[in-house]
This record gives C-alpha cells, structure tokens and sequence, in this order.
C-alpha cells in the first residue's frame, strides 16, 4: 500500500484510488459507547453504536448541517504555522471523525494534505463521491475510530475534529492524537454550538426538550468536552476561539430538515411524534420569523492545543 495506509491484512478492499483520490477503508477493531455521554446517547439505536448513527441519512446530513466560519481555519493555521494555499505543502492533518468531509475538504484547499478518518461507511460514502468529482486536492479516507486510528506515529502537523469530538472515548482518544502528531503538532477541536440565550433557540430547545425528555440543552454545550482536552498531560493549551455566526435555513422547511439530521430529535421520535415535533416547528419558525426567513444564530467554539516537543508521554 501507499506510504501512511495500513497494511492490507487489516484493511476492507486493500487501497482503492478514486479519481485521483486514495480512500483506503480500515477495519474497525473495536466498538466504543462512552459512558460518560449516556446523558445524550440513550437515544442511539444498539445498531448505530460504534459509529453508525449518520450514515442512513448522511446526504441529508452532508446538505443541511451548518459550516465553520474561516476564521476557524485562519487560527488553526497560524497556530500550527501553515501558509494557505490550493497549492499542496508537506503540511499534513488528520481529520478525526470527519463525516462526509466538510472539514477534509476545506484543510484539503488551504494546501494541507488531508487524511480523514470515520468509522461510518455510509459517510465515508458520501466523503469518496465527492472526491471523485474534485481530484485537485490530497485527500485520503480511512474507515477508524479516532480512538485506534492505524495512522503512522507522529506523522501529522495538525490532527482536527470538527462537532464530533463528543463521540470519542477521551482517554483513548487524547492518547491517539497525542500518538499520530509531531512533537509540536496542533490538535485543534470545533463545535458549532446554538446560541443558547437567543430568544428562538431557547424556544427551540425547549421544543426539543418536551419531545425528547432525556434531552438536556446543557449536555449539548461543547464546554463540558473542550475543557477537558489538557486531561492526562498528553497536550497543552494554546487557545481557545469562541465566534458568533449564524447559519441561514432559508424557511421554516430548512429548521425542520436541520432538526431531523439531529440524533435527539431523529432516533427518539416515533413517526407519528415527528410528523408532530416539525408542525410545532414550523410554528415556532413562523413565530419568530414572520418575514419567512428563518436563520439560527450560532456560536463556534475552537480549543487549540499542542503536542510539546518533549514530553513524559514520549
């Protein structure tokens, strides 16, 4: 295989190249249920667990979830001291838990040579289609949990997770992203967090909270995980970036598509609940926007850490 693939005996079809795009598919070696995030993962069906909750209804996820803002990547990139260019550089990052490549894609065009890693087939799906039509950039795929990647130790400028760093085992995960960077390398983890004291989010909380009771607003903040990122010494804060910005839904049809790619609101409901749950949806969206343009002010939330150059860890 291609430097940085794993060995064939431990890969799903050997290295397959896409159009100009290597995605290689990994065996994934174990199934991880974090404890700590029960507050939030009752819901999740015992089939999704291990990384299988996006991937039935990724091309809706892929169309309505909301972007980063590039100020995000303009941090991320000074921190780790990276010039953005189309051009490719022997920068390289890993994106962990990276979906359909939202996130790949864009370190991809800022010159990064990306390798992007999801333990959802149905995902990395949608990831390698989108490659296929776009082969200007260095993009790779791997089918992992970011807790046992199989990528090459300390191989990597910058390791990312973007809105899925909550679904990682944070011991095991902290330990494998401390074990594929650089001495000196960047982790850099992102949410996109609803602005919680907005007159209409708290609305729709509220809404989701009633048809979901298990839900809880508070769990949702990315805070509880961020903050924890320095936990058991492997890396060491540089910085934290908090940017207000707001995702535009176009109508109260766009807020209902956006709510059913949410696990909380999609797994729990029964049908009849959902067809209920996006009627009140609908209302609360033509209540606070009765010019009929729906848009949902947003906070994202980046913590920036390093790999020290010599560390015990080592």
């Amino acid at each position: 295989p291609p430097a940085g693939c794993p060995s064939s005996d431990r890969m799903i079809g050997g290295c397959a190249r896409v159009a100009g795009v290597q995605a290689f598919c990994r065996v994934v070696r174990r199934t991880y249920v974090p404890a700590a995030r029960s507050t939030f993962g009752d819901w999740i069906k015992p089939q999704e667990r291990g990384g299988h909750v996006f991937g039935a209804y990724a091309a809706e996820y892929e169309a309505q979830r909301p972007t980063y803002p590039d100020a995000v990547y303009d941090a991320i990139d000074r921190v780790v001291g990276h010039t953005p260019s189309v051009v490719g550089t022997k920068d390289t990052a890993a994106d962990l838990g990276c979906g359909t490549g939202r996130a790949t894609f864009k370190l991809a065009e800022r010159g990064y040579e990306v390798s992007g890693c999801d333990p959802d087939e149905g995902m990395l799906a949608v990831a390698t289609k989108k490659a296929s039509k776009d082969n200007s950039h260095s993009v790779s795929f791997y089918k992992c949990v970011a807790e046992d990647t199989g990528l090459p130790t300390a191989s990597f400028n910058l390791v990312t997770c973007f809105q899925a760093w909550h679904w990682v085992d944070p011991t095991e995960g902290l330990a494998e992203v401390h074990r594929i960077l650089k001495p000196g390398g960047v982790f850099a983890a992102t949410w996109n967090d609803r602005k919680l004291h907005d007159p209409f989010v708290q609305d729709l909380e509220k809404l989701i909270e009633t048809y979901n009771p298990k839900y809880n607003r508070m769990d949702r903040q990315c805070d509880m995980f961020g903050e924890a990122l320095d936990q058991g010494g492997f890396l060491k804060f540089e910085g934290k970036l908090h940017l207000a910005h707001a995702m535009d839904l176009g109508d109260s049809n766009g807020l209902i598509q956006l709510c059913k790619t949410f696990s909380y609101v999609r797994n729990p409901l029964s049908a009849e609940a959902l067809a209920r749950f996006c009627v009140e949806c609908k209302s609360l969206a033509d209540l606070h926007f009765p010019d009929g343009r729906v848009v949902l002010p947003l906070v994202a939330h980046t913590y920036i850490l390093r790999r020290q150059a010599e560390s015990s860890k080592d």
